[in-house]
């Protein structure tokens, strides 16, 4: 069992994860894509442990996305890059 399973959640996360989600769905991403968005997403959290979501800014996510191009096996494509920005500035801010 994961982690994800076996804890209880968080309300506020859960409430984050489902605005993520709609925000994803209003910009039609494809319907089996959401998982590998919320890797990414966990991803970025994991990298900047200790600053909640709501201080991060754009240019903060454009650095990470931009680290994450600089790795060949981890190279995101642009459309994903697109959205992943999107989906910051509409659910973070």
């Amino acid at each position: 069992m994961s982690d994800r399973e076996s804890a209880p959640e968080d309300p506020r996360v859960a409430r984050f994860w489902r605005a993520y989600l709609e925000t994803l769905r209003l910009f039609r991403v494809p319907e089996r894509a959401p998982p590998w968005y919320r890797h990414h997403v966990e991803s970025f959290m994991r990298a900047n442990l200790g600053v909640r979501l709501r201080e991060q800014t754009t240019e903060k996510v454009g650095d990470w996305l931009e680290a994450q191009g600089r790795y060949p096996r981890k190279r995101l494509p642009v459309f994903p890059w697109r959205q992943g920005s999107l989906c910051r500035r509409r659910v973070g801010n």
